[in-house]
C-alpha cells in the first residue's frame, strides 16, 4: 500500500516538527563555529526531500505506519541523526 499525497503532507509535517523540536534542544555553538541546530536543520531539509521523493515508497510506507502507531517522531530523528551524521 502507497500512502497518499495528503499523507505524505502529515508525515513531512510531523518529522519536521520533531527536527525543529530536536534543534531548539541543541542551540549549543560547536567549536568550528557552527551552530548544531543549524546542521539540525539543513537534515530536516534534506530528510523532508529524501522522504517526499517518488523513490522512497517504503521509507514512507514505514513512517506512515510508525506515526499511525504513536511512535514519537522525535525519537525517529534522534536515532535517524545519530545513525547517519554523528550528531
Amino acid at each position: 500500500m502507497s500512502v497518499a499525497k495528503s499523507q505524505k503532507q502529515k508525515i513531512e509535517l510531523w518529522i519536521a516538527t520533531a527536527f525543529e523540536q530536536y534543534a531548539a534542544k541543541c542551540e549549543i555553538v560547536r567549536e568550528v563555529g557552527v551552530s548544531l541546530a543549524t546542521e539540525v536543520r539543513r537534515y530536516k531539509g534534506e530528510f523532508s526531500r529524501i522522504v517526499l521523493s517518488s523513490e522512497e515508497v517504503e521509507l514512507r510506507n514505514d513512517l506512515y505506519n510508525l506515526m499511525n502507531r504513536g511512535c514519537p517522531a522525535l525519537d525517529i530523528v534522534e536515532l535517524m541523526l545519530v545513525c547517519t551524521s554523528g550528531i
